[in-house]
């Protein structure tokens, strides 16, 4: 992966982060020609499958593409991927801000995460469910199975028991 947005606080430029960190990844291409799906758009979707193969509550995964001055936004989930169009920096540099700034200010959710699974500060997660009029927490311990691929039922199981 070229470029990205990670969730590790002490990543620099030349950190190497894993697929559980990447929020947001791009690809860079230094010449505009490669913007095509033998190019740039085959790599991005290779990363994209490896995030939401490492992440198990991700439900789809925001990326991006730099071609020389063309920039194409994408969107990738268990149905494939779709891009907007591409737009050139140099003639819309503010686009270019604006998207930047949208990535690093969208909350969990926006960028994929399953709002129904919850973690706490000391990384235990679980789901609360109501039943019976009263709330239960559901315990995640670990995945037992994950489907390793964009197009698919994205199938996840996860070994997991009852609070209390």
């Amino acid at each position: 992966m070229d470029v990205g947005f990670v969730n590790d606080p002490a990543a620099s430029k030349d950190s190497r982060c894993h697929w559980s960190q990447i929020l947001v990844p791009g690809e860079l291409k230094s010449n505009r020609s490669a913007d095509k799906a033998s190019e740039s758009w085959l790599d991005l979707g290779r990363y994209a499958r490896e995030v939401l193969a490492a992440q198990d509550t991700r439900r789809f995964v925001l990326g991006f593409t730099i071609c020389g001055s063309l920039m194409r936004v994408w969107a990738f989930d268990r149905l494939g991927g779709i891009a907007s169009e591409q737009f050139d920096l140099n003639a819309d540099g503010l686009r270019f801000v604006y998207t930047i700034l949208g990535f690093l200010w969208m909350n969990d959710e926006q960028l994929g995460f399953d709002p129904t699974i919850i973690t706490t500060t000391n990384k235990e997660r679980f789901v609360e469910v109501k039943r019976n009029g009263s709330t239960e927490r559901i315990i995640i311990d670990k995945v037992m199975q994950r489907a390793p691929c964009i197009a698919g039922r994205a199938t996840t199981c996860w070994k997991a028991h009852l609070e209390g």
